[in-house]
């Protein structure tokens, strides 16, 4: 019996769509039954992370496929990439791509044996039991284009929040960035490729490191779209308690949280009573912080409530400046999107004193 589909974060939909989307179509031109059992499913050994495990059904047997997403395969350089990827899994490993013409089906199946499947039905298998091989199906105008993650999508915040953040992170490979990010492998590529060819990152090959480049007008941008394209997605909700001074006994880090916006800012600069709270919390201790929150300090649910919980979007280690709040940066921001003229004081004071020298002098302007 086959595991439930594990649905990662909203961060991975436009990976879900293209994977979606290719089994349907590889369901209607070969009659053959396909299912997504596990996003992001753990590298089977040494080998690398992959971004979704695939069955197939024909006759009483059943197929288990590794797939690898890509959203550009235009040039045959992208498909023995993903070739390379894979080759740790042999006969299990596949390439998912939204169309892939008849001439690079035949590298697929003749120059690189690489197995495939694209979303409008196009399908290269072949197993012990196993053969299907159709190309020439071709996406007319209603067929909706699929692009990687662009600029100010949710998977791309989170990648680059890492960067920002985590100098030593810069140069990891793909698998750390994207665990720490918490995205898909196929995301990090994309998102990497594409801050190279915006000349935000560039990348040494003989040393094999990656230098961030304007990282002042990185963070501008990551500023501009965090508030509505990542911070509305993570669950956000609203309570109010009894006491405004609740807080000052919680130890956010007995659920692995973190305090944000406001108390953060207190935290890190003294210069602030806090009038909001904002805790982030990991998706997985959630329920369990808020039940302990709720019946500790009688909270109530409340939409106008000056307490706000929020899913915690990044997996990587405190910094030295930081025990239990989240990094000045995702503190500058909160600061800086609420529009109180409070906290767009204190916002400056935290640029000063963190910030100015990660991101030089012009980062976020001057006042």
């Amino acid at each position: 019996m086959n595991e439930p589909p594990i649905v990662s974060s909203d961060v991975d939909e436009d990976y879900r769509a293209l994977v979606t989307r290719a089994l349907a179509a590889f369901e209607r031109t070969t009659n053959l039954r396909a299912t997504l059992t596990r996003e992001m499913p753990p590298p089977l050994g040494d080998g690398p992370m992959v971004d979704a495990a695939i069955e197939v059904e024909h006759g009483n047997r059943r197929f288990d496929f590794l797939a690898n997403v890509r959203f550009n395969v235009e040039r045959r350089v992208t498909i023995a990439e993903a070739k390379n990827l894979l080759v740790p899994y042999a006969e299990m490993g596949l390439l998912i791509a939204p169309y892939l013409t008849r001439t690079l089906a035949k590298v697929c199946r003749e120059t690189l044996g690489l197995q495939f499947i694209d979303t409008v039905g196009n399908a290269y298998l072949e197993r012990d039991g196993l053969f299907v091989y159709v190309t020439g199906e071709r996406p007319d105008e209603n067929t909706p284009g699929i692009a990687a993650p662009a600029p100010g999508t949710s998977a791309w915040l989170r990648v680059v929040f890492v960067l920002l953040c985590r100098p030593e992170l810069r140069s990891a490979p793909y698998r750390e960035l994207a665990t720490a990010a918490g995205v898909s492998l196929g995301s990090v590529g994309h998102i990497v490729n594409e801050l190279q060819s915006r000349r935000y990152l560039a990348l040494n090959a003989t040393r094999g490191t990656r230098l961030l480049l304007e990282p002042h007008n990185l963070f501008k941008e990551w500023v501009t779209n965090y508030p509505t394209r990542l911070r509305q997605k993570l669950h956000p909700i609203r309570l109010r308690a009894e006491r405004d001074d609740w807080w000052r006994n919680v130890r956010p880090e007995e659920f692995q949280a973190a305090w944000g916006g406001e108390i953060a800012a207190d935290k890190l600069t003294g210069h602030l009573k806090p009038m909001t709270c904002t805790l982030y919390v990991p998706a997985e201790d959630r329920r369990r912080a808020l039940q302990q929150l709720v019946s500790t300090y009688r909270m109530r649910a409340d939409p106008t409530g000056n307490i706000e919980v929020l899913d915690k979007f990044w997996n990587f280690p405190a910094g030295a400046q930081e025990h239990d709040t989240v990094p000045p940066i995702l503190v500058y921001s909160d600061l800086m999107a609420s529009l109180d003229p409070r906290n767009l004081e204190v916002a400056e004071m935290l640029r000063l004193r963190y910030l100015k020298d990660a991101f030089g002098a012009n980062a976020f302007g001057t006042r």
